[in-house]
């Protein structure tokens, strides 16, 4: 199984598409870290948590797209034709639909751990000894993992609908998403790392996240698990 899953990833990460959306998160990821983050976010310095979630926070839609459509790869007809070959085999399909599942989101990863290397390496490079790379771990969690958790079942789901369907499905969790609800609780567009720091009344404050943001986030996170839950009960290849 460790060599069809190799194959699964290969088949994800050695394509144009790939190629094609890292480099365009990296361009992306360049373009606000030398405009934006550079100057500091909301009176704070640019290396600190605040300029670095709103760096993850601003590239974090394109990212969203890139998990989307590599699970969609998953799902290609392609991909189906594959799968029944693989149906006529001694191979376990449900297993095998999990290590694709799993490749998707290892081809993702890679993809997000190389967005954020290139923040790191973009700081440390001005700014050296003064980034603490370890307190930049939290507000890049804050913005991406629950996003991630949620999208990643929403696509799961989407994957086993229709092409209508589907679109319909990743349409309106991205509107739902963004969609300004109080406490920051919008997952997309909420505009926490740059407009909380501006209440808090201090210069350049420790970094915080309000009970309203943890817990709306936590919903959305929720949701999403359920969501993968219920795909990989009724998905079929």
């Amino acid at each position: 199984m460790g060599r069809v899953f190799l194959y699964e990833l290969r088949r994800q990460v050695v394509s144009k598409f790939f190629m094609g959306i890292l480099a365009v998160c990296l361009f992306y990821a360049w373009m606000v870290l030398s405009t934006s983050v550079i100057q500091g976010i909301a009176n704070t310095a640019p290396f600190s948590p605040w300029s670095f979630g709103y760096y993850m926070d601003q590239v974090l839609p394109l990212l969203i797209i890139a998990l989307l459509f590599s699970l969609r790869a998953v799902f290609s007809p392609a991909a189906k034709r594959v799968g029944a070959l693989t149906a006529a085999t001694p191979v376990n399909e449900r297993a095998y639909t999990l290590l694709k599942y799993g490749a998707a989101l290892l081809s993702w990863i890679i993809i997000l751990i190389c967005t954020v290397l290139l923040g790191l390496v973009f700081l440390i490079r001005i700014f050296g000894d003064s980034v603490q790379s370890g307190k930049l771990l939290l507000p890049c969690v804050a913005a991406v993992l629950p996003a991630s958790i949620f999208f990643f079942g929403v696509g799961l789901l989407a994957g086993l609908l229709k092409k209508w369907q589907s679109i319909a499905v990743i349409t309106l969790a991205a509107v739902i998403s963004a969609f300004p609800v109080p406490g920051y609780a919008a997952l997309l567009g909420a505009g926490f790392f740059s407009q909380h720091p501006l209440t808090l009344g201090i210069l350049d404050p420790a970094f915080s996240l309000p009970p309203a943001m943890i817990a709306g986030r936590a919903i959305y996170a929720a949701v999403g698990v359920a969501l993968v839950i219920v795909s990989l009960g009724t998905g079929k290849e």
